[in-house]
Formats: structure tokens, C-alpha cells, sequence
């Protein structure tokens, strides 16, 4: 099976039953800004103290984020429990993701990677907001990571089912997991394609054999 088009993915640890529950309900963690895991980007976010409406407007705001890699293995050891876990790929372009103007502050948008934190003293309006929640250290750069910044924070999100197209089960899922999670898969009739993660023996990499 060939690979599908351009998605975004968000990976999971699948270590708890709610990791995979969770993508069965369509559904993901919309996170507040101040809980996300680089501690300088709440310095970032620090920036908008001098325009007191928008930080406001920015501090209640919800951030999911997702990444545009899947073969980098960082993200498959970081992030879903050391290529145990799976990867949800999503279609960019479903209005889900701000393509339909009637979704106001959804906004889908990839994060910048700079090696100095954005100062307010040279930006403003749209520009300083969108710079504060948007910008990580360089160091990060690897995640090519895409940021979802919606109205909803610290709650769960429910994302349209057409909007997700792939599930990516980690190189060393076992394989009683994996048969179990396609039975689950093809029991429900869910429309997704399902890949495993081999380890490639000509790089340092990962890629998706695709299995149902």
C-alpha cells in the first residue's frame, strides 16, 4: 500500500487504556499554554504583559499540538513510550483545522523555531500574539511541530472522524497489541489505514509498512 497524502500526526504512549480510548472517541487534549513543556515559552507567552486584552485572550486559549514528521525516531522514543506506542495521523485540510472561515479562533498554524524569544518592543497585534504561542528554541526544531489554537483549553476535543486517516502502531508494539488493535479497528469499521513502524536497515530510521 502506498503512503497517503500530506497529514499531521500526534503521537501517544499507549501505556495507559485512556491513550487508546481516547483516539477510538476522536477525540484530543487540548492543553492551556502554561502547560506546555518547554519552560521558555511561557516566557514567550510573558511577552504580551504589555497588551493586557490579548494576553488575557491567550491565556484562556487551548493549544493541541501535532508534528508533520513520522520517521523520525526522537518523536517515536520521546513521545510514544520508545516506539511501543502509536501515531494518529490527521487530515490538515478537514475545516476541523480552521479551513472553514467560520471557525473563528481555530486557527492550525506550524510552530517557529528561533534562537532568540520574540520581543515586544518590534512586534505588534496579530504579529506579537501569534509570534508568543508559536515560537520554541531551536533545539526543538527536530518535532517540525504544528500547533492547533483553539477557544477550548484543558479539556478534551472531539474531532470529526473523517478527519482522521491513519493510525502508526510503534516498531516495537508487540504483536499481540497490534493484532488486537486491528481486530478493534476493523470490528468498528473505522475508516482509517493502519501501518507498522519498522526499523530500516540502510539508515538510522523509521518507516510505515502499512498492514490494513
Amino acid at each position: 500500500m502506498t503512503r497517503s497524502y500530506y497529514r499531521i500526526y500526534q503521537y501517544r504512549p499507549d501505556s495507559q487504556p485512556r491513550d487508546f480510548d481516547t483516539f477510538l472517541a476522536s477525540r484530543v487534549w487540548s492543553a492551556s499554554i502554561e502547560s506546555l513543556n518547554d519552560p521558555f515559552e511561557f516566557h514567550a507567552f510573558s511577552t504580551l504583559a504589555s497588551r493586557p486584552e490579548m494576553h488575557a485572550q491567550f491565556a484562556s486559549a487551548g493549544v493541541t499540538c501535532f508534528c508533520r514528521a513520522l520517521t523520525n525516531p526522537l518523536l517515536w522514543s520521546h513521545y510514544a513510550n520508545g516506539h511501543t506506542g502509536f501515531s494518529v495521523g490527521y487530515d490538515p485540510a478537514h475545516p476541523f483545522f480552521g479551513g472553514d472561515k467560520e471557525m473563528r479562533m481555530r486557527i492550525l498554524h506550524d510552530v517557529r523555531y528561533e534562537d532568540i524569544p520574540p520581543n515586544a518592543d518590534f512586534l505588534e497585534g496579530d504579529d506579537l500574539a501569534m509570534a508568543a504561542v508559536l515560537t520554541k528554541p531551536t533545539c526543538w526544531a527536530y518535532e517540525q511541530e504544528v500547533r492547533l489554537i483553539t477557544r477550548e483549553s484543558k479539556r478534551l476535543v472531539d474531532i470529526p472522524t473523517d478527519a482522521i486517516k491513519e493510525l502508526i502502531l510503534g516498531a516495537r508494539m508487540s504483536s499481540d497489541r497490534v493484532t488486537e488493535i486491528v481486530n478493534k479497528i476493523q470490528s468498528i469499521n473505522m475508516n482509517v489505514k493502519i501501518a507498522k513502524m519498522q526499523f530500516s536497515r540502510e539508515s538510522y530510521g523509521v518507516r510505515p509498512q502499512w498492514i490494513a
